[in-house]
């Protein structure tokens, strides 16, 4: 979301600096008929409405939302501690979902990636432990970890990937569901079946999210701002929409107006 000035009431100011979910009476900012975070004004649910410390800056600010995807996600798969856990996908979201399965204590995060630009942008995290998606990922992992991972972090949203979630799952394994795959896609019920899986899909967030992620982000105990790799300016959207059709050294790109 884009950050501006709040409205005046309750406990904000005008100039107060602000970040909102992307929700409004139940619709959500930018389908539709509401109009999105790039207009020059945005009209926001008051009650979504979190203000930001002046510790953090507007780009920090910008860095809540997709974190508190990350969050939502790993809070969702539940108990992290001692968890061998596989990341699908190391863009933003990938990158968040690693970023809090380690906050929380998984004993191995192990990322899937093929994109270099991505994996160096992981090991700017400090993640060291990675796979090729070309190859046997179930095979890699267990040689990484000792063991299949309990769960899978599906963050990319291609059609067949659930289905390799399901293949390499352990006995009463569980598989997150990141990705948006907006295309019809095949798996085999009775190898999820027979293996007792979960499969969760996760979605957004709560206004409880954006809260944590901002404190955490002002104790330092988290910090996203490494996955920045561009700040374009409003001129530059048109181009950089089309780069990300095929992403090579991008990661989170920024709008600014300054």
């Amino acid at each position: 979301m884009s950050i501006g000035d709040a409205l005046v009431g309750g406990e904000f100011a005008v100039g107060d600096r602000i970040t909102s979910l992307p929700f409004i009476e139940d619709k959500t900012i930018g389908l539709g008929a509401i109009s999105g975070a790039y207009s020059e004004y945005v009209k926001v649910g008051y009650d979504l409405v979190v203000k930001l410390p002046e510790t953090l800056s507007s780009r920090d600010g910008a860095l809540v939302e997709p974190l508190a995807v990350g969050l939502h996600s790993v809070k969702m798969a539940g108990d992290m501690r001692e968890k061998n856990v596989l990341i699908i996908g190391a863009g933003p979201i990938g990158l968040t979902c690693a970023l809090w399965a380690r906050f929380f204590g998984a004993r191995h995060v192990v990322i899937s990636e093929m994109s270099p630009a991505r994996l160096d942008m992981a090991k700017t995290f400090g993640f060291t432990a990675f796979v090729d998606p070309k190859g046997d990922v179930g095979a890699q992992f267990a040689s990484i970890t000792g063991a299949a991972p309990d769960v899978q972090f599906e963050c990319v949203g291609a059609p067949g990937i659930m289905q390799s979630c399901i293949e390499r799952a352990p006995k009463r394994g569980l598989i997150m569901g990141i990705g948006v795959c907006d295309h019809p896609d095949t798996i085999v019920p009775l190898m999820a079946f027979g293996k007792e899986l979960t499969i969760q899909w996760a979605v957004g967030y709560d206004k409880t999210d954006f809260e944590f992620c901002i404190e955490m982000m002002e104790q330092g105990r988290i910090d996203p701002r490494p996955m920045v790799t561009d700040v374009i300016g409003l001129d530059a959207v048109p181009d950089a929409f089309e780069a990300l059709k095929t992403p090579s050294s991008q990661c989170k790109v920024l709008i600014s107006l300054d």
